[in-house]
């Protein structure tokens, strides 16, 4: 999977430490995103948001929504940030935005706080971009496939973490 550092195909090799730490990175938003997924619904149905019991996964599905919908909005944002000041300081902001929203999703009370704070994870989580943006600029066209390959792969392994 990852190559050493002593190639002898002619590639380039991966700089796996960085690699490696940008797929760390890189977990946080299947993490952020799935984490609700199994507690969800009896949150919605502790927060009395709605009095139909048939409605409590409408409801649901709206507060597991939101992030990605205000992500779509946001992420190209964060990319052209990351290429004026650098890719660590919005990767560091991101994760920093993500973990707050997060935990004060957890202290909601109401299903506007939910909704809030769950826009508020999706709005802050522009990694995706930059990560990918970072993986393009430490690797060349002899080894981007491999740290391309494991991006997507980071996707599914925060999924079943998350």
């Amino acid at each position: 999977m990852l190559k050493p550092a002593h190639s002898r195909d002619g590639s380039t090799p991966l700089p796996v430490t960085q690699i490696v730490v940008l797929m760390v990175v890189r977990l946080a938003e299947p993490i952020s995103y799935t984490v609700i997924f199994p507690f969800i619904n009896q949150m919605v149905e502790e927060l009395q948001v709605t009095d139909n019991p048939d409605r409590v996964g409408f409801y649901s599905g709206l507060v597991e929504s939101v992030f990605a919908f205000v992500q779509f909005f946001t992420v190209y944002h964060w990319a052209q940030l990351s290429d004026r000041i650098g890719r660590k300081p919005v990767l560091l902001l991101g994760l920093t935005g993500v973990t707050i929203s997060g935990s004060l999703f957890g202290l909601s009370s109401s299903f506007w706080m939910m909704i809030l704070f769950r826009s508020l994870s999706g709005a802050l989580n522009g990694n995706v971009a930059v990560v990918k943006a970072a993986i393009g600029d430490i690797t060349d066209e002899t080894n981007s496939t491999e740290a391309f390959a494991m991006y997507g792969l980071t996707w599914t392994v925060g999924s079943m973490i998350g």
